[in-house]
């Protein structure tokens, strides 16, 4: 008995949703790890064991919670050795720290990249004007990464699905997915298919013998295409920004799989 389609839109043509959640500077922060600073006082030697046990670049030099001082940081105690100060306490080895380089902590992200480029870092500020946090290029280039994979692994994804439909099937086979939503559009190959149209011509009980010599449940195929589409349709609309772990690592073992069908 032929499966009835699950699909009775398709979602892709729909209109692209406006961005509300937009992301801030708080979502960089790491939770359960408090902001580590020392005093202008404290012996250099704790400040230098600080940054190598954690690996950090830099650290805020700080009276408390809402009084910066400055910042300490691997060039600044370059730069002191180098002119010949002794730097045996962190107030002669720091940097001021100029107000641009502290913002709030609900400033858009896009807003503070310049600032934290150009700085290396900023410090950022709750509402109670507390520094709860430091983010470094290092975080924003970790934050990149967690935003391109998935827009990486949905692309590599849709490739190899475009290349089994094209060695299984025939162009006017491939034609005829197409279905009245999408009748504006001229269909040649799969690449002119989308993904609703990739679901609907496979979860088609006849077309999917084709694919006889994999040894795989058409079924849990077609569900986790399923699965791909709607966290698809989230990232491609940017329905919202960041997708959970899980959902990235399904993306991966969906991506490994199809890779050793081909």
């Amino acid at each position: 008995m032929e499966r009835k389609p699950m699909i009775q839109n398709n979602p892709e043509d729909a209109p692209l949703p406006i961005v509300n959640n937009i992301p801030k500077l708080r979502e960089l922060l790491t939770k359960n790890h408090p902001l580590k600073f020392v005093s202008r006082d404290d012996d250099i030697k704790d400040a230098i064991t600080i940054m190598m046990i954690n690996d950090y670049s830099q650290l805020p030099v700080m009276q408390n919670a809402r009084k910066v001082d400055g910042y300490i940081s691997w060039r600044s105690i370059g730069e002191a050795y180098a002119l010949g100060r002794e730097c045996t306490t962190v107030g002669k080895c720091m940097k001021p720290c100029p107000p641009e380089i502290i913002l709030d902590d609900d400033t858009d992200l896009l807003d503070a990249l310049k600032r934290i480029f150009s700085e290396d870092f900023i410090l950022v500020r709750s509402n109670d004007k507390q520094i709860i946090g430091i983010v470094t290029t290092w975080d924003i280039t970790t934050r990149f990464i967690d935003l391109v994979e998935p827009f990486l692994l949905i692309g590599k994804i849709e490739c190899i699905i475009r290349q089994l439909i094209d060695d299984h099937f025939t162009p006017d086979e491939i034609k005829k997915t197409q279905t009245h939503s999408s009748k504006e559009r001229e269909i040649k190959s799969s690449s002119d298919l989308t993904f609703g149209d990739y679901i609907r011509l496979l979860e088609n009980e006849k077309k999917w013998n084709r694919f006889s010599k994999y040894k795989i449940s058409r079924s849990r195929f077609i569900k986790h295409l399923e699965e791909v589409n709607a966290t698809r349709n989230e990232t491609m609309h940017f329905r919202q920004i960041g997708i959970p772990k899980d959902r990235v690592e399904s993306l991966r073992n969906m991506a490994k799989f199809l890779e050793q069908l081909c």
